[in-house]
């Protein structure tokens, strides 16, 4: 799958669907991970800190190290070299190539998930 990556965090390493969706607030691109084969959900790979013209959005280093050079790598995300900063964290902000990123909700109907 194209939107399919391999992500290692604290010693375990998982493969992740990565689907497209909006904030409710201000309909910022999210982009959420469900874990490969159970469809749970492993969390949001974005954060939302200002609006933010589609198809841009800020990637979680925070909580989720590794994850930009990832997204780049795998062609779903290209670098803008600009990035914002909240508190003591500054997140790169991605183009990611939409055309890659199921639906969330078609993902959810397509694998029988219930949030």
């Amino acid at each position: 799958m194209d939107n399919r990556i391999t992500y290692t965090n604290w010693g375990k390493t998982y493969d992740l669907d990565l689907v497209r969706a909006t904030y409710v607030n201000n309909g910022n691109l999210a982009v959420v991970a469900f874990v490969a084969g159970t469809h749970e959900r492993y969390g949001s790979i974005t954060v939302n800190l200002d609006e933010l013209a589609s198809p841009l959005a800020c990637i979680d280093t925070n909580n989720m190290p590794g994850i930009f050079e990832i997204l780049l790598s795998s062609g779903l995300a290209q670098d803008t070299c600009y990035t914002m900063e909240s508190g003591y964290c500054k997140y790169p902000i991605a183009s990611f190539d939409l055309a890659k990123l199921p639906d969330y909700e078609e993902y959810l109907n397509k694998t029988g998930c219930k949030e």
